[in-house]
């Protein structure tokens, strides 16, 4: 009869919107991140600078810079590559039986 009829896919509808919503909130919360950083760093440098003036033991304090998101991120990829279980927040040693290959890896 040469009629058209459209299907919607719901699930595929909700899908994109699902990742859309996703999009949109990692770019936010990267924003908001990097809003942050941008923020604190001259405090941050006025107390590293502070710091770097001081002595323990005779021997001068030691300020080293901050290291970068992007190779945080990578270290917690190669970590969750060794072992499935693991999570950036497993911060402490008691917490090391959640990772048997990470510490058997170290081992």
């Amino acid at each position: 009869d040469g009629t058209i009829r459209i299907h919607r896919d719901e699930f595929l509808y909700l899908n994109v919107l699902s990742s859309q919503l996703e999009s949109i909130s990692e770019e936010a919360s990267r924003s908001l991140q990097d809003e942050w950083e941008k923020s604190v760093k001259p405090a941050i440098d006025v107390i590293a600078e502070r710091f770097s003036r001081l002595e323990t033991s005779n021997r001068p304090v030691l300020v080293r810079p901050r290291v970068p998101t992007e190779k945080v991120d990578a270290l917690h990829s190669h970590l969750k590559k060794i072992d499935n279980e693991y999570s950036p927040e497993i911060t402490n040693k008691a917490d090391l039986t959640k990772v048997p290959s990470i510490t058997a890896f170290f081992e």
